[in-house]
């Protein structure tokens, strides 16, 4: 299974057509975080904090309005790869732990490993993504132990300088790779190649790539016949980046001129 990541469905993702023709079949994520009790404390956590006198960095203010602008984000998407849905992708959500002891492990890897951090800030990340990451474990895990008041003191903590918070977001971000199958990686946004990389390097993921494979090149050479196939196709067929283009792509990959839509899809919802 050749899932897109590491960060959810969105415009900054869409396949190419060589993805598909090469890969047959893509695996899209969708955002976290759509249970009912998270959605609320989200909403009306500003208003909470403005009842009660309580200050935070300007930041997480604006994380409130990008959680759900990724929703946004994920529908638009949504929209275009619609003809290509069930055929050639399956959109899925996943479940990871996302708690005290996910995040606390999670920053153990920047402390055990300096080299981390300094890889994972020149990758140039969506803040949309950092955002849902980051409140769907403050709104909804540390929610869920002492509501409001239980995530504000937990914020206070992690939010002493902006050194701490930007600590937290790395947490939150790592915590979230470390559970993708990295031989299965397909990377749209590019930026996070050599984080990725060293983490494998580093054995931080719970799926690592194969050393067998490493050690004869296959992947490198798996990789030039992928990149060859993609320099030819690209200029022709470029990126699925419109409905139109969607449907002629997914009628072209099939074989039969069939259109893929919903009445085709088999995919997880």
């Amino acid at each position: 299974m050749i899932v897109v990541g590491p960060g959810y469905l969105s415009p900054n993702c869409l396949p190419y057509a060589s993805d598909i023709f090469y890969h047959k079949k893509l695996t899209y994520l969708l955002p976290t975080g759509f249970h009912p009790v998270e959605l609320k404390a989200v909403i009306e956590f500003p208003r909470y904090c403005f009842d009660h006198s309580i200050a935070f960095p300007e930041i997480l203010w604006e994380m409130c309005s990008l959680y759900f602008d990724n929703s946004k984000a994920a529908q638009e998407a949504l929209d275009i790869i619609e003809p290509l849905r069930g055929s050639f992708i399956q959109i899925i959500a996943t479940i990871y732990p996302r708690d005290r002891a996910a995040i606390k492990s999670a920053k153990q890897l920047f402390m055990a490993h300096p080299s981390l951090q300094e890889c994972f800030r020149k990758t140039d990340f969506d803040m949309r993504f950092a955002a849902r990451e980051l409140l769907s474990h403050v709104l909804f895990e540390i929610f869920m132990e002492g509501g409001y008041e239980g995530a504000v003191n937990y914020l206070r903590v992690n939010s002493k300088n902006p050194e701490e918070f930007f600590q937290l977001v790395e947490a939150m971000l790592i915590n979230r790779l470390r559970m993708l199958p990295a031989d299965t990686l397909l990377l749209q946004e590019q930026t996070w190649y050599p984080l990725i990389n060293q983490m494998n390097s580093l054995g931080l993921f719970d799926k690592p790539w194969d050393s067998v494979v490493h050690e004869v090149d296959s992947f490198d050479i798996e990789h030039f016949r992928y990149k060859l196939f993609e320099t030819i196709l690209s200029p022709i067929f470029g990126r699925c980046d419109s409905q139109q283009r969607g449907s002629r792509r997914g009628r072209m990959s099939d074989g039969h001129g069939r259109r893929c839509n919903r009445e085709d899809s088999g995919s997880a919802k």
